[in-house]
């Protein structure tokens, strides 16, 4: 597609803001699979927007005499990701036709965004408290099927199932003749064959992430796993009061464990050094613990490999992505501003221009406005896998 920019209109914003919005769609990853909120009011960094959660409905026998309230809950979504990309043009560059500009300078700014906003909800896998344990080459296909199993236990619902996976499982994948063989798999096998497309396995779409995170895990995931519960704690409660663990030990945000007697299992939302044998776990998931306890409950750290890949597995409705508009209130203030947003894909975009009349050379800055969050971690499993 040509990019006829006239000389006269290389100091409208809009141009710039436009060409970068498509960009930065197209290069989405982990954002094009999750929920999206949006407000369509322009916000600072710091500003807290709320974003709808799906409504979850009850059946009953029929005929029901009153229709259910449509009462949606909503969460409350900090904006407290405000990142950009700032390039230059020299007087030569602007003598180029659009076309090179646009694929010089708009497309790698507008991937760079799209790859912090990914990284961002990635990074959201500590607090997902659950795991399949990646299989090798020849049982590859069992992280699909170890997925799908927790998934069914959970009643995750059955659409939009996604799976990000580093480089090492889809290495795994591609070598696993349940993915490739075209006997067992017909044309998505082929698809793999020929452009290592992974595509839908077991009713889970998998793609590729090269943000895919390596988590760390505290050192008591390794030398002593179990503790215990100290005194009562009401359901509800976010801060796990623990003892009989090792002195010096640490229990890392992200880290998963079970208390005993609870069907869900969690994760730490702070890291935790042990002293006086125990200490305070924060949970990360603001649902708290499911029932309420006595005290010398055991609690176990899950342990697993040292510094592994963080693949997920998630249900859309896991996560979310919301954004807002920057303000434009500095335009014509020695800059060109221009926001640009997009009502279907909940997507925005702030471009600026201004020139330096010292450097001869025309300055574009590319700006976004987010923020992430785990809305529910029962929807997610990690698949973890070595470096």
């Amino acid at each position: 597609m040509a990019h006829d920019i006239p000389q006269g209109q290389w100091y409208d914003p809009s141009i710039y803001a436009n060409e970068a919005l498509i960009e930065l769609e197209k290069n989405l990853g982990m954002a094009r699979t999750v929920h999206r909120g949006y407000d369509k009011v322009a916000k600072q960094r710091g500003s807290t927007i709320e974003v709808r959660r799906p409504g979850v409905f009850a059946s009953g026998n029929m005929p029901i005499a009153s229709g259910s309230d449509i009462n949606p809950d909503y969460d409350q979504i900090e904006l407290d990701s405000w990142k950009g990309v700032v390039f230059s043009l020299t007087d030569k560059e602007i003598g180029e036709s659009g076309e090179v500009i646009i694929r010089d300078h708009i497309s790698p700014a507008a991937y760079e965004l799209a790859r912090t906003m990914d990284a961002s909800l990635a990074a959201l896998y500590k607090d997902v408290p659950y795991r399949v344990t990646g299989q090798s080459t020849t049982s590859a296909y069992k992280d699909f099927t170890g997925v799908r199993r927790q998934f069914t236990d959970r009643e995750v619902p059955d659409t939009d199932r996604w799976m990000m996976i580093g480089g090492e499982r889809e290495e795994e994948y591609l070598n696993d003749p349940t993915f490739h063989r075209a006997d067992s798999g017909g044309q998505e096998n082929i698809n793999v064959q020929v452009r290592g497309d992974l595509g839908q396995k077991f009713g889970i779409q998998a793609f590729v992430n090269q943000n895919a995170p390596v988590h760390t895990e505290g050192t008591a995931s390794a030398s002593d796993t179990a503790g215990a519960v100290s005194g009562a704690h009401l359901v509800g409660a976010t801060a796990l009061l623990v003892t009989d663990f090792t002195n010096g030990e640490t229990i890392l945000t992200g880290d998963m464990f079970t208390i005993a007697g609870h069907t869900r299992q969690y994760s730490a939302g702070a890291d935790l050094t042990i002293a006086a044998n125990g200490g305070t776990i924060t949970i990360s998931d603001p649902r708290g613990i499911e029932s309420a306890l006595a005290g010398t409950e055991v609690v176990t750290i899950i342990a697993s490999t040292t510094n592994t890949v963080q693949n997920l597995a998630y249900n859309r409705n896991a996560f979310v992505l919301a954004m807002a508009p920057l303000s434009t209130m500095g335009d014509g203030l020695g800059t060109q501003m221009a926001t640009i947003a997009d009502p279907v894909t909940n997507l925005a975009l702030r471009s600026r221009v201004w020139y330096e009349a010292k450097e001869a050379a025309l300055y574009v800055g590319l700006d976004v406005l987010y923020g992430v969050k785990t809305l529910n971690p029962d929807l997610a499993t990690r698949v973890q896998g070595p470096v």
